[in-house]
């Protein structure tokens, strides 16, 4: 069989090369015909030269994997991982999956849309919304497109995550613990991972918005029972409502205060880079495999055949 794993991105071009190098790896020990391809103009004509029959998807961002290459592949009739073209489109559009959510009575922060020309304006009123809160470019993935705004002198900083879109969401800034839970379908089935939370060498360093910053641990959560199975239950909705297959992973905040879970984001291309249990990075369905007692290199396997 022949396995194309095609990676790319512009603001997430590093991580998705670095992703797609442990894939091709693990593929390669399985015994695959493996092929690492970069994402370009020519990308489906390099896919039929070689007789790809499978793609790996490991593009991310806006303009690759956010139903862009999966449309294409839909089109050419070409098998591929992970989720289809209106789940991907969906899924990495932050705005669209908050308008899912409240349909479906999801918790997650309170949020808004804001345009450039009312920013520009000066027509919104932030009091209104409530300090501190999160300015988000709502098609960005990991820490790209997003300011704390702390208060009004923080204002102007949004500015920056006009540079990546325009409308862009603001979000309520929620303090306490991030985790994540990831799925994946095996034989069929689709796969619940442990939930898993972050720990920070130091209060300072803890980021409350995707946990993507800062150097930390991964460990198996240490909630009590219950909101655990509270935390499970919701991403498996979102997973559901979203249309999402093959895997995703759905990050949460645990606010400090009253312990509500609250939905942040469902990714549609997570990372399934191998790693130890201390990462620069976010936390990755590998980590949450392992404490499974689940192989990288089956999850991999098993993520590919969900293909078909």
């Amino acid at each position: 069989m022949v396995v194309s794993v095609v990676y790319g991105g512009k603001e997430e071009g590093n991580a998705s090369a670095h992703n797609a190098k442990d894939i091709a790896e693990a593929l390669i020990s399985r015994g695959y015909d493996v092929h690492l391809m970069e994402f370009g103009d020519n990308i489906i004509s390099k896919l039929k030269e070689i007789r790809t029959d499978v793609v790996y998807v490991c593009v991310q961002g806006k303009g690759y994997g956010d139903g862009t290459f999966q449309a294409m592949l839909e089109h050419e009739k070409i098998p591929f991982t992970g989720s289809g073209m209106r789940a991907a489109c969906l899924i990495n559009d932050k705005i669209l999956c908050k308008l899912l959510f409240d349909r479906f009575g999801i918790s997650t922060p309170k949020w808004d849309i804001l345009s450039k020309k009312q920013f520009l304006e000066g027509n919104y009123h932030f009091e209104d919304f409530g300090f501190p809160f999160v300015a988000k470019a709502p098609t960005q993935g990991g820490s790209n497109g997003i300011e704390i705004i702390r208060s009004i002198d923080d204002i102007s900083r949004i500015e920056n995550v006009f540079g990546f879109d325009d409308p862009i969401m603001i979000e309520r800034f929620i303090i306490g613990d991030y985790c994540t839970v990831g799925f994946y379908e095996r034989n069929g089935q689709i796969v619940a991972l442990p939930v898993v939370q972050f720990l920070y060498p130091a209060k300072e360093d803890k980021i409350f918005i995707t946990g993507q910053a800062g150097k930390h641990t991964v460990i198996k959560c240490d909630f009590p029972s219950e909101l655990e199975e509270s935390i499970l239950r919701t991403a498996k909705n979102v997973f559901n409502v979203t249309g999402a297959k093959g895997l995703a992973r759905v990050d949460f905040m645990i606010d400090e205060k009253n312990h509500t879970p609250y939905v942040l984001e469902i990714n549609a291309v997570p990372s399934l880079r191998r790693t130890s249990s201390v990462s620069q990075g976010a936390a990755t369905m590998p980590q949450e495999a392992a404490f499974a007692g689940i192989h990288y290199e089956d999850m991999i396997e098993d993520i590919l055949k969900s293909a078909f």
